[in-house]
């Protein structure tokens, strides 16, 4: 049981929204999430990006979680999927729960659900949900784009050399629109030569994203900074490129920050290589 309060204790320092049934002989909560939610149809490679808030009940009696979420599979329809009695299962040496499922689960419109995998990471709060509809559908559900699980390299000139400075607790967030068209973005753990200068976050806003069959494309132009929502010019970003990749698991990209070029790869998930 303590394994499932340590989730209990991530989902609601994440969505900060929990009921429970005193009446209830197991012990159980509900909770509420916001999804970003990729569909890609398998067929023609057609891409379908949507939001939708899911519910989750969790028995931490039982170790189990039933999730209903709505999915849009393409340009005009939605399903919405109830995932029943998932297993939860806990890693101490990752700190995450995979979320696990039996047989084929039948939804409200006669739909299956299959192939289906999950994971809660309690470090971050991050919820990953990957399955396929109807065997025509793969659909991707993540409550955030948070990848923690990061590094940075800073490339500059300096008294005539180049020099380089590497770290490993580079962090980034995306929050995207309801389009999945635009992203605001927040580089966490910034240092672009010494620890002295390391910037603790730093927020661009309207940042041009693209959806495709893999995860996601960022590229920008230039992008101007703020910290404290104080404009702050030195960290303007020009150059900005980067790819989503492993079905939104990875990213990798770089950015020129003050005449230092920054190349960088994270993981939303902490996942043993």
């Amino acid at each position: 049981m303590k394994k499932i309060t340590l989730l209990l204790m991530g989902l609601v320092a994440m969505t900060g929204m929990v009921s429970c049934d005193d009446k209830d002989p197991d012990q159980t909560a509900q909770f509420q999430q916001e999804y970003y939610i990729r569909s890609v149809n398998i067929d023609d490679q057609s891409v379908q990006f949507s939001k939708s808030v899911s519910v989750i009940n969790v028995n931490y009696t039982k170790d189990i979680m039933d999730i209903t979420v709505t999915v849009k599979l393409n340009a005009s329809s939605s399903t919405t999927i109830q995932l029943k009695e998932l297993a939860l299962a806990y890693d101490a040496y990752t700190g995450m729960f995979s979320i696990k499922k039996g047989a084929t689960t039948t939804v409200s419109d006669g739909a299956t659900v299959d192939n289906f995998d999950g994971t809660f990471d309690y470090n971050t709060g991050v919820m990953y949900l990957n399955f396929f509809v109807d065997g025509k559908y793969h659909v991707v559900c993540t409550t955030r784009l948070l990848y923690p699980y990061g590094n940075s390299t800073s490339t500059y000139e300096k008294e005539g050399q180049t020099k380089t400075c590497t770290v490993d607790d580079f962090c980034l967030a995306l929050e995207l629109n309801d389009e999945g068209t635009k992203a605001n973005l927040t580089l966490y753990n910034v240092q672009l030569e010494t620890e002295k200068d390391k910037v603790i976050y730093i927020e661009y806003a309207s940042l041009p994203v693209t959806v495709n069959v893999v995860g996601y494309n960022l590229e920008a132009a230039s992008l101007e900074a703020k910290i404290d929502n104080l404009v702050k010019p030195d960290y303007n970003i020009t150059d900005f490129k980067a790819t989503i990749t492993d079905n939104g698991r990875r990213i990798n990209g770089s950015f020129i920050i003050n005449g230092h070029t920054m190349v960088f790869n994270a993981k939303m998930l902490n996942e043993k290589e």
